[in-house]
């Protein structure tokens, strides 16, 4: 039978030793080891790898208070991974319908029912959610909203060639400041689709939605992009997506975020 050996006293040297193959004195204290909690996040070769290879990581707990790099410490200095789920834990501890369960019954819930809360951006999983939510109300953006009904346009129309020009325009813009980042051009327009975001308020200008997905060059990398027109101007709703792996394209830069458009010449 195989037997695993401890690293050290609790949690943190073990979890350390198991998952970057690095040893940790859990008796220091957390200013003595921040540079290796920001060398986690920065430069270790176990995160650098998968994302190299065009993988996202995550890592997630279940207690955000007891955590393994949070209990008696300050936790990391940057987020570890792409996707980091300890603020939604944290959040969740102090839901009142998690902490106090004793509260959930039928009466309580009805009472809170009656009280105003529609235009509240988080709502309680047991309330019932309103018919006129939107995603605005919920604090979600465009890009990400499913609520909008849709229709796709020809990708040789006017617009849908202006939006995909739009989205490159911005892609360059970010990628402006990083030089080893070549510059982009629009490929080819894969589909465009408008999207029906109802009626303008009173006293608010209409304005037009487009989601756009491309192919740019070089390097081939495939954007997903919604953009706003109003009054001829154009402006990006949200963020843009990478749809396509990357590989080892941008292995001149680091930042997770520029791994996504920058294409290392």
């Amino acid at each position: 039978m195989a037997q695993l050996a401890k690293g050290g006293a609790r949690l943190r040297p073990n979890t350390i030793a198991n998952i970057f193959s690095e040893h940790v004195d859990d008796r220091v204290e957390y200013e003595d080891c921040k540079e290796f909690l920001s060398y986690i996040k920065v430069e270790h070769e176990f995160v650098k790898w998968y994302k190299e290879a065009g993988f996202y990581t995550a890592l997630g707990e279940d207690s955000a208070s007891l955590g393994t790099f949070n209990f008696a410490k300050y936790g990391f200095i940057k987020t570890p991974t792409d996707y980091y789920i300890r603020t939604f834990i944290h959040e969740a501890e102090v839901n009142v319908d998690l902490i106090k369960l004793e509260e959930i019954n039928d009466v309580n819930i009805k009472q809170r029912t009656e009280t105003p809360y529609a235009d509240n951006r988080s709502i309680s999983l047991f309330l019932p959610i309103p018919s006129n939510r939107t995603c605005k109300l919920a604090g979600i953006d465009d890009h990400w909203c499913t609520c909008h009904k849709s229709i796709k346009i020809s990708t040789k129309s006017f617009d849908a060639r202006d939006a995909a020009g739009q989205l490159v325009k911005y892609l360059n813009d970010y990628l402006a400041e990083h030089r080893q980042c070549a510059q982009l051009k629009l490929d080819e327009v894969l589909e465009v689709t408008e999207m029906l975001a109802g009626k303008p308020r009173k006293n608010e200008v209409g304005w037009r939605e487009f989601m756009a997905v491309v192919r740019t060059t070089p390097g081939g990398g495939v954007f997903e992009g919604t953009l706003r027109k109003s009054s001829d101007k154009w402006s990006l709703a949200g963020t843009v997506s990478r749809l396509n792996l990357y590989g080892d394209q941008s292995h001149c830069v680091r930042h997770y975020q520029l791994k996504l458009y920058c294409y290392c010449g």
